[in-house]
């Protein structure tokens, strides 16, 4: 299964700040300048609040806005879900499937079922 990550790009002496989305497998790739107009919908749709929940919220925005175009560049339909990427500072979107597996992880195991199984 195919999957998007997008990540902030700082500036650089020639370029201007972007974000960045790239499929799994390496060989799609979109990248836009943040002064993009595309991403004008994003600035008016952050949430109101203190400047740093604004900033989240508008950076959540052009991530989601930069894996919907690269989605659009490959053809691609269908309904992803989008998580921070701790690691690396970006995101990363997959596609939700009506089948699919949910893992949970905890740190300690509270519950035991019949089948002696660990739940959180």
């Amino acid at each position: 299964m195919q999957t998007i990550k997008t990540k902030f790009l700082g500036a650089t002496d020639t370029k201007p700040q972007r974000i960045k989305g790239q499929n799994s497998s390496g060989k799609h790739s979109i990248t836009m300048s943040v002064h993009n107009p595309i991403f004008d919908s994003a600035r008016h749709s952050a949430v109101n609040g203190t400047s740093r929940q604004r900033a989240m919220s508008y950076d959540k925005e052009m991530h989601k806005i930069i894996a919907l175009e690269l989605m659009k560049k490959l053809d691609w339909e269908g309904e992803m879900v989008g998580g921070s990427d701790d690691a690396k500072g970006g995101m990363v979107w997959v596609f939700i499937n009506f089948t699919f597996d949910i893992l949970l992880g905890c740190r300690s195991p509270t519950i035991h079922n019949e089948k002696g199984h660990d739940y959180c």
